[in-house]
Formats: structure tokens, C-alpha cells, sequence
């Protein structure tokens, strides 16, 4: 019998999956102190989730252009917050994080 998050993992919709990706720190530039979407990664992690492998293409490159823009993380909406950083030299300046990180495919 496989496992209750196991299932659940199985039924992920595209959706979800650019979700995923959009929340792993991983997925994320950091450009002058504000964090900013390196696409290119959330599109890699698309392709090569074992869930995907049930959509076509066409499906995958849709879910990604018609993803909505109110849904990436944002300080709009709460899913970035500003937090001060120190560098080794002892300069704060005010950095800009996911407030929910999570990695999607972590190294074995």
C-alpha cells in the first residue's frame, strides 16, 4: 500500500508543480538584495518532476505562460519578507527572502 503523501504526490496537477518550484530558495536570484524568479529553474523543475511525465509539452509550456502572476511569491502577498543581513565586513542591508521556503529536490 503506498503511503497517504505518497498518493497525494501522485495527483500533483501542473499547477502545483510550478507551486513547488516557485518555494525552493533554490528557484531564486538574488539580485542587489531582492530575490527574484530564475524561471529557467522552475521550468527545469517542471520537466524533470516525476509527475509531469503525464503531461504533454504543449501542457507544461501552457501551465508555465499561463501561470498566474498574483500567485508567485511576492511582498504583495506575503510570500516575501524583508530581513536585515549582515555581510562578513559587518554591512546590513535589507535582503528580501520566501517567507515559505521549501526545496524541491534536495542533493542525496
Amino acid at each position: 500500500m503506498i503511503a497517504k503523501d505518497k498518493q497525494q504526490e501522485l495527483k500533483m496537477t501542473l499547477h502545483e508543480i510550478i507551486t513547488e518550484a516557485l518555494h525552493d530558495p533554490q528557484n531564486w536570484d538574488r539580485v542587489d538584495g531582492v530575490a527574484k524568479v530564475n524561471w529557467n529553474f522552475v521550468d527545469s523543475d517542471l520537466w524533470l518532476h516525476p509527475e509531469s511525465k503525464k503531461f504533454s509539452d504543449k501542457e507544461k509550456m501552457d501551465a508555465l505562460d499561463t501561470y498566474p502572476e498574483n500567485l508567485v511569491p511576492s511582498l504583495d502577498n506575503g510570500g516575501l519578507f524583508v530581513h536585515p543581513f549582515t555581510d562578513m565586513d559587518g554591512v546590513t542591508t535589507a535582503w528580501v527572502s520566501l517567507k515559505n521556503p521549501r526545496v524541491t529536490h534536495p542533493l542525496p
